[in-house]
Parts: C-alpha cells; structure tokens; sequence
C-alpha cells in the first residue's frame, strides 16, 4: 500500500471517492453515480487544487483504496460540516472492500500530519449518526459540536498533536 499526497490532477479520484464517502444506510437502493455532480455534492471536489486544498491517497499498484482531504469553505458557501473559514472540512472515504482493516486509521493520520504540517490548527467534518465513521471519528479525538438532522458536525484541534 502505498500513500501519497493528492495533486490537482487527483480530481476524477476524488470525485469517485466522495462517491463511496456518502453514508448509505444497510439495505438502502444505492445512489446513482450522478449524485456526485449535485452543486451541493460536488463543491467538495469541483477546481480541486485551489487554495487551501490538501489531502492524501491510499494505492496499490493502480488501484485506489481510499483518500482524505481538506477544503476551506466560506459562510457564504458553505460545507455540511462548516465551522468556519479557517477551519478545513475533511472528506473520507475507504473503496468497499477495503474497510475495518486498519486502512483508514493508517490513511487519517497521515492526512493529520499534512493538516498540521500545512499550519491548521483544527478539523471539521460531517458524520451521520448512524454512520460506522462516526466511531472511528470519536475515536480520533474529535468532538461533537452540533447536530443538524441526522448528522453531527464534528471538530477536532490538532495545534497540539
């Protein structure tokens, strides 16, 4: 396995990604691949590479097993898991197949050491709560910080790490 940076000619990966990051209750019709191209879907991914854009991919040989990434976002346009401009929203997403193997956890942190490494001091995401990444998020240190129907917004400083 192998994990790299992303870089601005990642996006066709991060858009099949996003794909697998959305939460699909058990038993749920599948979501049609288009989904990903819903303004509101596809601001997490549309112009990857601008400023303030980080993230990393998990590989072996040429097939991608997962990737996570910052993006800042605006009040005016805000992420799901908005808290504020400074703060990136992260995206998460392991292809099925290769989750609960320890993947993720290998994969999160070393996107968190880019993420300090870049000079953000937090994190924010959003989880539905019926998702299994939730765990794994309270897991990693992150905090509830509000509740939006379904889904927390979740927080996580990282300036001490």
């Amino acid at each position: 396995m192998k994990i790299q940076q992303l870089d601005n000619s990642d996006y066709l990966i991060l858009k099949e990604v996003l794909y697998h990051a959305l939460y699909l209750p058990e038993g749920a019709v599948p979501y049609e691949k288009s989904v990903v191209d819903l303004p509101e879907i596809a601001k997490y991914v549309k112009g990857w590479g601008r400023k303030g854009d980080f993230g990393v991919k998990m590989a072996a040989e040429e097939n991608i097993i997962g990737a996570v990434w910052g993006r800042l976002f605006t009040a005016r346009n805000p992420g799901y898991g908005f808290v504020s401009d400074q703060i990136p929203e992260i995206t998460m997403a392991l292809m099925p197949g290769f989750r609960n193997q320890g993947f993720g956890t290998q994969l999160y942190r070393d996107f968190e050491k880019l993420a300090k490494e870049s000079g953000f001091q937090k994190l924010s995401l959003s989880v539905d709560k019926a998702n299994p990444a939730c765990r794994f998020y309270l897991r990693e240190g992150y905090e509830i910080i509000g509740e939006e129907g379904t889904a927390y917004t979740m927080v996580k400083s990282i300036a001490s790490l």
